[in-house]
């Protein structure tokens, strides 16, 4: 069947349709309406990262409770200070925002969290023996390690996982 081919469109049509509203009644509702958004809109990111903790610890506990040689190939399972390390890591993200992908036990002893967006990936180790490590990759191969607290104040670490994940 063939295409019918359709009129061109013509904005000029629409003009005379096209006309004011605000009146001081119109423009007082509309900032009422901005205002109720906004409140929402904080409590639903409030909400969000107070469930995405809740979540993120229920992962922390399962993890904990893992038996060594969990992976079959003898690795420890996560100990006190890596819980430990990795819920006050999770904290302090959370204050800025930000919630992990997933969480999982490290095959090298510990935690590491992940976040992720496109191309790009970020996770945090935190290790038995308590230090913790900040790992940034791409998809080309390019790698970042640093050490927090020696690379990197851990004060730090939320700007730079929001830097490199734009």
């Amino acid at each position: 069947m063939p295409a019918v081919p359709l009129p061109p469109f013509r904005p000029d049509r629409f003009g005379p349709a096209v006309h004011r509203v605000e009146t001081p009644s119109y423009n007082q509702r509309t900032s009422e309406l901005r205002d109720d958004w906004l409140r929402r809109l904080e409590q639903s990111t409030f909400l969000t990262i107070k469930y995405g903790l809740i979540d993120a610890e229920g992962a922390l506990d399962r993890i904990s409770s893992m038996e060594r040689d969990w992976d079959s190939y003898g690795a420890e399972p996560p100990n006190a200070n890596a819980v430990r390390a990795s819920k006050e890591i999770l904290e302090e993200l959370a204050g800025a925002l930000i919630l992990p992908s997933t969480i999982v036990p490290s095959a090298e002893g510990g935690i590491s969290i992940y976040f992720m967006t496109g191309h790009r990936t970020v996770y945090i180790e935190s290790y038995n023996q308590g230090s913790q490590t900040l790992v940034m990759y791409d998809h080309n191969g390019n790698a970042e390690v640093l050490e927090i607290g020696r690379d990197i104040s851990r004060a730090d670490v939320a700007g730079r996982i929001l830097t490199y994940l734009g």
